[in-house]
């Protein structure tokens, strides 16, 4: 696994960054997500459980592990994920409207399916995503213009309850005994539930959807606001469909009043909304459009990739150590000697560990005690129940 360097950031978050890397021959590229800190690690690790537990579903993005190393003097988490070379819906939706240009209803029912897809599977696995927006749905091109949309971003994904007859997830239920914000989803694209009490279900995951399709429509945020507490009262009240173009079909509309019904539980979920006519019936305009069974053809793409080995190894989930480590520190490291004992190392002024190779005992005792803080914090997360 020599050769992996970070070549370009792609984006930033609480999370921490998101890289491009390519191994030596810049033949392979994946994109790896990185935490600095405990907290940032801590949100890392929680959605990598839930990304190996979706392994292998298509539509989901696919992970292929975790990796630890050090870089610019710290020990850095991170998820080696798939590289989605067009980026995500976000930037395809922004693109295509800059242009001038709308997306046609066939592509809308068509990234639309997959999307469902996706949702269908992860709610039958247990798990409500919580922030479903055009920026956390991934985008792999395909040069017959049936581009492949995959879900990712878990971060602020929860796992529901099944001891209810009505299955609740509440934000404040976070496994520290601490408090967060009503709503984890982000606010335009947030159900008037969560906004209004903090409860996220399958359902919530619905409505942010209706929200994704109706940006698709119209190219633009739903919802006509000047500030956040007015943004919140058109949450609550406000008609979607009222932005909609006067030329679009009724069945359309239909769909999306299916998805943005303010009850919750009058909401259809994802298997149902497969079947919905909008779907149907421009699945088989497209499928005619290319003389090919759109939906059998996406998912023999879909088998394929996941067939393909893991760049990082030969199990379904890698768990490496020092990927993106300078070969100077693992070379050092590698002369440790054993019964060192772990000592804190002396911070400078700034604050920051010192590491230096002019102190080769003092700068292994320092990774030492950077490895063991990250060690106790994976040990920490992985023994609490996501």
């Amino acid at each position: 696994m020599e050769g992996w360097k970070k070549v370009e950031e792609l984006g930033t978050g609480s999370f921490g960054s998101v890289f491009l890397a390519c191994d030596s021959s810049q033949s392979i590229k994946v994109a790896v997500k990185t935490a600095h800190s405990d907290s940032q690690s801590s949100v890392l690790i929680k959605e990598g459980k839930f990304l190996r537990q979706l392994n292998g579903i298509p539509n989901i993005v696919r992970c292929f592990g975790n990796d630890i190393s050090i870089e610019d003097n710290q020990a850095v988490y991170s998820l080696l994920l798939e590289y989605a070379e067009g980026g995500n819906l976000h930037e395809l939706i922004n693109d295509r409207f800059n242009k001038g240009q709308r997306i046609p209803e066939t592509q809308i029912a068509h990234y639309a399916s997959m999307s469902l897809k996706g949702l269908a599977q992860i709610h039958s696995q247990g798990i409500v995503h919580c922030d479903l927006k055009p920026a956390n749905i991934l985008v792999f091109l395909d040069c017959n213009g049936l581009n492949q949309l995959k879900i990712g971003d878990f971060g602020s994904a929860r796992r529901i309850s099944q001891n209810e007859e009505e299955i609740w997830v509440s934000d404040s239920d976070d496994g520290s005994g601490g408090t967060e914000s009503l709503s984890r989803t982000t606010l335009l694209y947030a159900s008037p539930e969560s906004v209004a009490s903090g409860l996220h279900e399958t359902s919530t995951d619905i409505w942010s959807f209706g929200c994704v399709v109706a940006e698709m429509i119209t190219g633009e945020s739903i919802w006509d606001y000047e500030d956040e507490m007015d943004l919140i009262n058109e949450i609550l009240h406000g008609t979607i469909v009222d932005r909609l173009p006067q030329n679009f079909p009724d069945n359309g509309v239909d769909f999306l009043n299916r998805c943005l019904l303010r009850c919750p539980e009058e909401r259809w979920s994802a298997l149902e909304l497969l079947d919905h006519p909008f779907i149907m019936d421009n699945l088989k305009i497209m499928s005619e459009i290319h003389n090919v069974d759109v939906l059998n053809r996406l998912e023999e793409k879909q088998k394929k990739n996941y067939s393909q080995i893991n760049p990082f190894g030969m199990s379904e989930w890698v768990s490496t150590k020092h990927l993106f480590t300078p070969k100077w520190m693992i070379e050092a490291l590698e002369k440790q000697d054993d019964d060192d004992e772990v000592e804190a190392p002396v911070k400078q002024d700034d604050g920051l560990l010192l590491l230096t190779k002019s102190n080769p005992r003092g700068f292994r005792k320092c990774i030492s005690f950077i490895l063991g803080r990250m060690k106790k914090c994976k040990s920490r997360i992985s023994s609490k129940s996501v």
